[in-house]
């Protein structure tokens, strides 16, 4: 009966020894999801665009740290057809950019030559990686895909909207947009991926002038939009500005020196440099 009792005490403390070595050896720590790039911003820099046009689209992801970009567009005669052939490369990738500053993707004169409706494919990769999926078309993070529609003929729209100042702008200074049309109505918003919310709720300049103005208050990398509204308030053109701002110098300060240390100063130096 004790053998008994010794036996079944050994088969319960084996058991245990047993389903602590089966815990330990079955437990794996879970290896943290690899977090890739996702597009976050698409813009075209001219709306409404048209053939012939040269164009600018503005990128940015979300993402910590720097991306590469790399653009397929494609015409569709029929939106509703879905096609897996015929894309045509806008640009190789991008030079690596830290993902959160807009990046401008140069879209030619000669690209848009049919009006209609395009499809372009953006797609994003971590910089200097091969990225992790792939079709024929080659490797990538992530993609973000969207249709335009590219009118027969231009417009004037906002095109001859330019900014005044595109360098050494610096926080407090006034970034003016001039070209407009006396009359109309202008609003501005800006976009900053380093801020919350990304998107003014309400614009930051209105305007019924030839210029509209806006004061850049925080350091940072913007996309201004810039909208052309008709009575009814209705956005009827668009376009974007990349600007960065940089952060205000440090004011150096210079102490008051009175004229006593300057003689004791001026009297030292022709010590030093006496021959007597």
């Amino acid at each position: 009966m004790a053998k008994a009792k010794k036996a079944r005490k050994a088969l319960s403390m084996l058991l245990v020894v047993l389903m602590t070595m089966f815990t330990f050896m079955s437990y794996v720590p879970a290896k943290a999801a690899s977090v890739l790039p996702e597009v976050k911003f698409v813009g075209l820099e001219n709306i409404p665009a048209a053939v012939g046009e040269d164009q600018k689209l503005m990128l940015t992801s979300d993402y910590t740290g720097k991306v590469q970009y790399q653009i397929f567009y494609l015409q569709r005669d029929d939106s509703t057809k879905k096609v897996v052939e015929g894309w045509e490369k806008l640009n190789d990738w991008t030079p690596a950019a830290d993902a959160k500053t807009p990046v401008e993707v140069k879209v030619p004169a000669g690209t848009i030559t049919k009006a209609g409706n395009y499809s372009f494919a953006v797609r994003v990769k971590i910089a200097d990686t091969e990225g992790t999926y792939h079709n024929d078309y080659g490797r990538y993070d992530s993609a973000y895909a969207f249709d335009y529609v590219f009118q027969d003929k231009a417009t004037e729209g906002l095109k001859s909207a330019k900014l005044e100042k595109t360098e050494n702008i610096v926080e407090g200074d006034k970034v003016v947009i001039s070209g407009l049309k006396d009359g109309e109505s202008y609003k501005l918003f800006t976009l900053n991926e380093d801020r919350t919310p990304r998107w003014d709720k309400d614009p930051v300049a209105e305007s019924k002038t030839d210029k509209i103005e806006w004061t850049a208050t925080a350091a940072g990398n913007y996309v201004l939009d810039l909208q052309l509204r008709d009575k009814d308030n209705k956005v009827t053109a668009i376009k974007l500005f990349n600007v960065k701002v940089a952060a205000k110098p440090a004011e150096l300060k210079v102490e008051s020196v009175s004229a006593i240390s300057l003689i004791k100063c001026n009297i030292y130096f022709f010590k030093v440099n006496s021959t007597y």
